[in-house]
């Protein structure tokens, strides 16, 4: 079982893609759990509703009180305190009581992915996320298509060259 973290950039695509129920379906088929920060809980709560959140991808919310994050925030004062609560829970995943054999970030900024690599966290992004969808047969081709286009329109930005590297 892994731990899987989700940024609130993740959580704002799938919920603009609809996708919720798409997750839920490839946690349950990895085995994973998801696992979501309150500081990025308080990133998404004005275009996400929690608990309809909660329900729809069955994760668990783990509290982490922001002085603990003075270390990350000091060493990455870049980063905002969601992407530090996804790096420090990811990092310290056995501490809160997380059962898995790993944890897995799941971050879009690049700043953000240098520090995950920097830290040897794994992790990965939203696209790489509905690649592995389309790769379980959770996602057909033309819905990883239109989800692709739907993310484009609502200014998530990735260039065709992360599109190409994505799909291989």
């Amino acid at each position: 079982m892994k731990a899987v973290v989700p940024d609130s950039s993740v959580l704002s695509a799938l919920k603009t893609l609809n996708c919720f129920t798409h997750l839920k379906k490839l946690a349950t088929m990895k085995n994973w759990v998801m696992v979501v920060p309150n500081p990025v809980l308080e990133e998404v709560r004005n275009n996400i509703d929690i608990m309809e959140l909660r329900k729809a991808i069955n994760c668990r919310i783990c509290t982490i009180d922001l002085d603990d994050l003075t270390d990350l925030r000091n060493r990455f004062p870049a980063l905002a305190d969601g992407e530090l609560a996804v790096l420090f829970l990811t990092l310290y995943f056995k501490d809160f009581g997380i059962k898995t054999d790993e944890a897995i970030a799941i971050l879009d900024d690049k700043t953000a992915r240098s520090i995950a690599n920097k830290l040897k966290i794994n992790y990965f992004g939203t696209l790489r996320l509905l690649k592995i969808m389309l790769d379980n047969g959770i996602l057909t081709k033309p819905q990883f298509y239109a989800f692709i286009q739907k993310l484009r329109e609502s200014g998530f930005r990735f260039t065709d060259a992360v599109i190409h590297n994505i799909i291989g």
